[in-house]
């Protein structure tokens, strides 16, 4: 039996070293600063956020873009408030990241819009009534209500996860010192 780990519960194997990339560790430290938390704050938060089933992303698809999202908003929002830029400058870095921000949002907002759940739920609840049994075909009706639940979750986190600060960003752009404190 393994020696017991710090806490008190038993080791479940041999300690494993991992060395990261030093450019990785200063991403996170820098993303962690930004939403000021700890680095084993941050790391534990994108542990519990990654897809937790390996087919999902075979094609390594969703990551990439929402990370190529976060990297351009974080990188547009920081050269917003730059003060080192002139005034213009920052204008325009504020102006794209607003506007980004609202077709995102509301390119979302409209798939969503388009998922009637209701309708099939309802053709779900229907089908299962009218034959109780699980047959192919009531498993298609019961996949179709699964999926229009499931697209509403998946459009409706990725709107919640978006940042809700263009005005703010851009107000504060137009300022003399765009990190004056205001209050």
């Amino acid at each position: 039996m393994s020696e017991p780990a710090r806490g008190g519960r038993p080791a479940i194997g041999p300690a494993i070293s991992v060395a990261y990339p030093q450019e990785l560790l200063a991403e996170v430290d820098r993303a962690a600063n930004r939403q000021k938390i700890a680095r084993a704050e941050w790391l534990r938060r994108a542990a519990e956020r990654a897809l937790p089933y390996r087919n999902f992303d075979q094609m390594d698809s969703i990551a990439p873009v929402l990370a190529e999202l976060g990297g351009w908003l974080d990188e547009t929002h920081e050269e917003a408030l730059d003060p080192e830029a002139t005034r213009n400058e920052r204008e325009f870095r504020a102006a794209g990241y607003d506007a980004c921000l609202a077709v995102v949002r509301d390119t979302l907002r409209q798939a969503l819009d388009t998922i009637d759940r209701h309708a099939a739920n309802e053709a779900h609840k229907q089908a299962k009534a009218a034959n109780p049994a699980e047959t192919a075909e009531r498993g298609v009706v019961w996949g179709r209500a699964m999926g229009a639940e499931l697209a509403a979750g998946l459009l409706h986190g990725l709107l919640l996860a978006l940042p809700t600060d263009g005005e703010n960003v851009k107000f504060r752009a137009a300022l003399d010192d765009p990190n004056e404190d205001l209050d």
